[in-house]
């Protein structure tokens, strides 16, 4: 039998789903491919065709046809408020910004800022690639995930996607979906379910296995999982996802 290939996130926040996967017993690792990607890699190996199953960021989810796949488990990549791992950095202070650059892992958080920035800062900026090159020095660098967490103190400011967007519309914020080919989704759903369960019940041991990166102690690890990160998709984060749907379109995102 073909082996299904599942799309991951290569960052700390997806710990929960690839030690459920790897480590609970309930998906046999005979019939599954794990893959570990960057948001936007995870995204064009769904959207492709090439992955069956795997990690859908919301702007590439709200920004295709749905028809193509089916949303799967009870889970989500989320914060309630404060995340820690999607940061707008900078020297000067927000209002004084004049560039961001954006960050070419991730267009969820790329759309996330510009509709922080039209809708809630009132901030007149100019949006660029982080390839381009900066010409001022009224610049912000917007940065996700294990990035983030390492130099999220290198910089004087530091506005935290998920907070901001909780402080303008006291929503949670969904970065992204498990989704599957519609052929394998009732194949795949409830062993997932049960492996993030069985990962969630035991995160603190789990972690033990964890190779750390030097930015980031076990303690820290702990907290952002457990308290930062959200993972239940709840009717609030379904909610939210529509709200942020309909900025994305009101703001000609799409």
């Amino acid at each position: 039998m073909k082996k299904i290939k599942l799309s991951l996130v290569s960052y700390l926040n997806t710990f929960p789903f690839l030690s459920g996967i790897e480590k609970s017993g309930f998906i046999n690792p005979e019939w599954i491919e794990i893959v570990l990607e960057t948001p936007s890699q995870c995204a064009k190996s769904i959207l492709s065709g090439s992955s069956d199953v795997g990690l859908l960021p919301i702007g590439a989810y709200l920004t295709t046809d749905q028809s193509k796949f089916e949303v799967i488990t009870d889970y989500c990549l989320g914060a309630e408020n404060e995340v820690k791992s999607v940061l707008l950095l900078s020297d000067i202070p927000l209002e004084k910004i004049k560039t961001i650059c954006l960050d070419s892992q991730s267009r969820t958080s790329n759309l996330l800022v510009q509709v922080l920035a039209h809708e809630y800062w009132n901030l007149s900026a100019e949006f660029i690639s982080s390839e381009e090159k900066v010409t001022n020095v009224e610049v912000a660098k917007l940065l996700i995930g294990d990035r983030a967490l390492e130099k999220r103190n290198h910089f004087r400011y530091s506005y935290d996607l998920a907070k901001e967007w909780f402080d303008f519309t006291s929503l949670p914020f969904v970065f992204a979906l498990w989704v599957a080919k519609k052929e394998i989704a009732g194949r795949i759903e409830d062993a997932l379910n049960k492996s993030i369960k069985f990962s969630e019940d035991k995160i603190s041991e789990l972690l033990h296995y964890y190779n750390f990166p030097n930015v980031i102690t076990f303690e820290e690890a702990y907290a952002y999982l457990t308290r930062d990160m959200s993972y239940s998709l709840t009717h609030k984060k379904k909610e939210a996802i529509e709200r942020f749907s309909n900025l994305v379109v009101k703001n000609n995102l799409v």
